[in-house]
């Protein structure tokens, strides 16, 4: 029996929260929002916002609502939802936060017993979605942002799908993607109430480059650089805030671009120009903190020995250096993905392997120590540090079992090189035991492999386990009795 708070430990900080609203530091989308979404737009169904990385995607979903007044849940889409039951808890923990008095008794009481298998999965959301409907008595939007995250995860894939096509009437919804989506809910696909914005409808045009340079950035620049730079970018507005970042702040400078620039050349430049401007003796701390999906500051001290980082990426939030805080207490960042991947591809040139390990292990130790075991696991497969995973599994494993942690640990074991996988007995058992109700056909050969590791190394528990597994196998599945 699992209880709620143990799968709540599971869901980021970050799950609920739209991105903070600066109308000095955000341009306000206004043509986007009063001219193409509007009013007569605000009874879809659905709104698809599907765009390249760094074009405001989340920004214009977050002026959107906020512009119209729109009640919303915001529901940050993650790997971790790769696993549909924890996004099923995070689905309910998010109506219940933005709609007060809002239950779900019976869904809840089949969670806390922990029984939720791959079957039941349609008849647990069937369960909320109804209770919504009893609930609702106006509009409201719940917002998936990110669904490419979750595209390789068919269970996750399928959830969402019935989710689309059996929500109730009240019920909207607001998706971005980097790629179209893989969906294949028929409200989606065939609906006429579906709406799509693309790349070229969230471009800057022109004026709104002007405006962008003018009134957030306060950065002069002239027409004919400004006609360069939407040349350039295509009104990319990521690749327009890292050209402007160099002389961010610089009084009565203005902007001035290379001659020529490939799109490769562009990003390098960029990138390389948006690093200079960053305190040198911040850059080493950064690149051992870029290996995070979430920064907590205290773990950001443990792993640098910066008492002070946390101010330091406050700063960067302030003026805008990709990096956004995930709370309102500023105790939990994260960096833009693309400054992110820069600063992991400079961290591999730079620091050792030892020092990024080092930096892993410490958020593994940080994760256990708070009771997030499935993220600890992350943190030790990130840095293929198979053994810590050996004895965290045979230690956790069973329990993570019992509270339908299943597809979690079939995607971090599945992505094991079957070769290292077979080295190790727990990590062997445990893959073989979470593809018994995915993948039967895989399993029996896993199950050996591991029982026969498991007599090498003299583990009398693992090797027992093993066989009875076996011994079940094949009451269930092959029905070899004898």
């Amino acid at each position: 029996m699992q209880p709620l708070t143990d799968i709540h430990q599971e869901i980021p900080s970050n799950k609920f929260y739209p991105p903070q609203l600066n109308a000095n530091t955000t341009l306000f989308r206004s043509r986007l929002i009063t001219d193409t979404l509007g009013k007569e737009n605000l009874s879809r169904k659905i709104i698809v916002v599907e765009a390249q990385a760094g074009q405001g995607k989340s920004i214009l979903a977050a002026q959107f609502l906020n512009h119209f007044n729109l009640r919303f849940a915001w529901y940050q889409v993650g790997m971790e939802d790769a696993d549909p039951v924890l996004l099923l808890s995070a689905l309910m923990t998010t109506f219940r936060r933005k709609l007060p008095g809002f239950t779900s008794p019976q869904l809840a009481q089949i969670m806390r017993r922990g029984e939720i298998g791959p079957l039941d999965l349609k008849r647990c959301i069937n369960i909320l979605l109804t209770d919504l409907d009893t609930f609702l008595a106006d509009d409201f939007y719940l917002v998936f942002d990110d669904i490419h995250l979750i595209e390789e995860s068919a269970l996750a894939v399928a959830l969402l799908d019935h989710i689309l096509d059996t929500a109730p009437p009240r019920l909207h919804f607001l998706l971005t993607s980097r790629r179209p989506p893989v969906l294949a809910s028929k409200t989606l696909r065939y609906s006429t109430d579906t709406l799509y914005l693309d790349n070229d409808d969230l471009s800057l045009s022109p004026a709104e480059v002007e405006q962008l340079f003018s009134q957030v950035l306060h950065i002069n620049i002239s027409r004919k650089n400004m006609e360069k730079l939407h040349r350039f970018t295509s009104g990319w507005i990521m690749g327009i805030l890292l050209a402007a970042h160099p002389i961010a702040g610089k009084k009565k400078q203005e902007a001035i671009l290379p001659e020529k620039l490939s799109p490769p050349q562009m990003m390098e430049y960029f990138r390389d120009e948006i690093f200079v401007n960053i305190p040198e003796r911040l850059h080493i701390p950064l690149m051992k903190i870029c290996f995070l999906n979430e920064i907590p500051v205290d773990l950001s001290i443990r792993i640098t020995g910066k008492k002070d980082i946390g101010a330091r990426l406050t700063d960067m939030a302030t003026d805008n250096f990709f990096v956004y805080p995930l709370d309102d207490e500023q105790q939990t960042f994260r960096f833009h993905h693309l400054f992110q991947e820069f600063l992991q591809h400079r961290a591999k040139k730079q620091l050792s392997s030892a020092e990024i390990d080092k930096a892993g292990i410490l958020a593994a130790e940080y994760h256990l120590h708070n009771g997030s075991v499935e993220k600890a696991l992350a943190c030790y497969a990130a840095r293929k540090h198979y053994p810590q995973m050996e004895e965290l599994l045979k230690e956790k494993g069973l329990k993570l079992l019992a509270e339908n942690r299943t597809f979690t640990l079939m995607t971090l074991l599945t992505a094991i090189p079957e070769q290292r996988l077979l080295e190790y007995g727990w990590l062997t058992l445990f893959c073989g035991l979470v593809l018994a109700d995915y993948h039967p056909k895989k399993t029996l050969p896993i199950l050996e492999a591991a029982r026969n590791r498991f007599i090498i190394l003299n583990e009398e528990i693992g090797e027992l386990l093993a066989l009875a597994q076996t011994i079940y196998f094949h009451f269930v599945v092959s029905g070899l009795y004898h």
